[in-house]
């Protein structure tokens, strides 16, 4: 299962798929962090998320990732007053 993309298990076994599923609870776990943060991935799919060789699971490719806190902060900033 080392590096591969829960898509390659596509046609794998029922129990092959079935052991797959704390991978992919570990991806929804990640999502949740970013989302609990104000940042939103935007390009979820299987081929983003990779099984490592010990098990670890990695969501990748976060290029098109918003951080709405950031924007949200930036829109509200206070702006100190102009005088003339």
């Amino acid at each position: 299962m080392a590096n591969r993309s829960p898509s390659a298990f596509a046609g794998a076994s029922l129990e092959d798929r079935l052991a797959l599923i704390p991978n992919v609870l570990a991806a929804c776990d990640a999502v949740a962090f970013a989302h609990a943060n104000g940042v939103v991935h935007r390009d979820i799919k299987p081929t983003n998320i990779l099984v490592g060789p010990f098990g670890e699971t990695l969501v990748i490719d976060w290029a098109r990732a918003r951080d709405h806190a950031r924007a949200r902060r930036q829109r509200h900033r206070i702006r100190s007053p102009t005088i003339s």
